[in-house]
């Protein structure tokens, strides 16, 4: 479950190129006070799924909200942790 804006607020899938090759980009954009536990909770399913991420940041864009930038190096791993976090979280 992620936060409590709505779902098509918090998923940003993008693809971005940098010097070491096509990396898969996912962002998420999360209330600034539910933050830090949607982080535990993606690193802890990061782990559980043997998924390392490329990039993992988070940025805080003032108004209470923070973007989480998580980059893989395949599309694979980031359909599933994107599948994972993305789920209305039934409000």
């Amino acid at each position: 479950m992620v936060g409590r804006l709505p779902p098509e607020e918090r998923l940003r899938p993008s693809h971005q190129n940098d010097r070491e090759g096509y990396m898969h980009q996912i962002q998420f954009r999360l209330p600034s006070d539910d933050c830090d536990q949607t982080v535990q909770e993606m690193r802890r399913w990061l782990k559980t799924h043997g998924c390392e991420p490329v990039d993992f940041s988070c940025h805080d864009l003032g108004h209470h909200i923070t973007v989480v930038v998580v980059e893989f190096e395949n599309e694979r791993q980031r359909c599933a942790f994107g599948e994972q976090f993305a789920e209305s979280d039934g409000d």
